[in-house]
Order: structure tokens, then sequence, then C-alpha cells
């Protein structure tokens, strides 16, 4: 009969080996991507910007569309409406002219940085381009 081999003693340190994920398995890194932008958009709806844009440092696939208006998002809620504004109107001039709801937030943009004209074309953009849509606004201000 032959002797149990003998465990390996490790020495003790601060280092922590992590355990198998729920079942084996991990998520990729697309599902992460999406868990994390949940919760930013969580976030960003109970208006926690410093946590949202933590949360958007996690995400690797920073080009897509719905990151892009996650971070908007965040520069809005922090006052930085001049940059968000910029990345609106690229939004719906460059990757969906069809975005109602860029054309909202770029009007409120521009309400807030005193050009009020400017926010009224985007309103009337958003307008037109949900009536052709056959799609329901889901803004307060223009519903």
């Amino acid at each position: 009969m032959e002797a149990a081999p003998e465990e390996e003693k490790k020495e003790k340190t601060n280092i922590v080996e992590t355990q198998p994920a729920f079942k084996n398995q991990r998520l990729s890194t697309n599902e992460l991507d999406n868990l994390y932008l949940d919760l930013t958009n969580f976030l960003l709806d109970n208006s926690f910007y410093a946590l949202s844009t933590q949360c958007l440092s996690y995400i690797e696939d920073k080009e897509s569309i719905n990151v892009k208006y996650a971070y908007i998002r965040s520069q809005m809620l922090n006052h930085n409406f001049s940059e968000a504004s910029e990345l609106l109107e690229d939004i719906f001039i460059n990757i969906d002219p069809e975005m109602t709801e860029a054309y909202i937030q770029y009007g409120h943009c521009k309400f807030m940085l005193d050009e009020h004209d400017e926010a009224l074309n985007s309103y009337y953009k958003a307008i037109r381009v949900s009536n052709l849509k056959k799609k329901d606004l889901n803004d307060s201000l223009l519903s």
C-alpha cells in the first residue's frame, strides 16, 4: 500500500486565488460589458455620476452606441453639456440619424448652454423623426 503524497505547504501571503465562477462558468467579455452597462444605466437613472463613470471604465468595448450614449448621459449629469452636445451631434450625424433620443438630449444640452434656437431645432428634428418612424417620444418635455 502506497503512502498518500504529502500536500505541499503553502507560504502564507496576501495573494488571493480566485475560485471558479458559478458552476465553473465565467462571464465572457461581452457578457461582462453588458453587465457593467446595465449597472451604469441604473446608476445614471439614480444620479450617481461618479459610480457610473467608474463602471464605464470597466467596459472593454467603448465603441458601442450604448456605451457612448451612457458616457454622454454621465457627462450631462456632471454638467459637461458642451462635451455631451459634441458627442451627441456625432451620434446623429455619423452613426444613427434616426436616434430621436440623441436629438432630444442634444436639445437639452443646447438649452442648458443658452443656445435656445439650436435646442428648439433639435426638438423639432426629434419630433419629425419620431413621426416618420411612428414612434412615441419618451421625454416629458416633448410629449
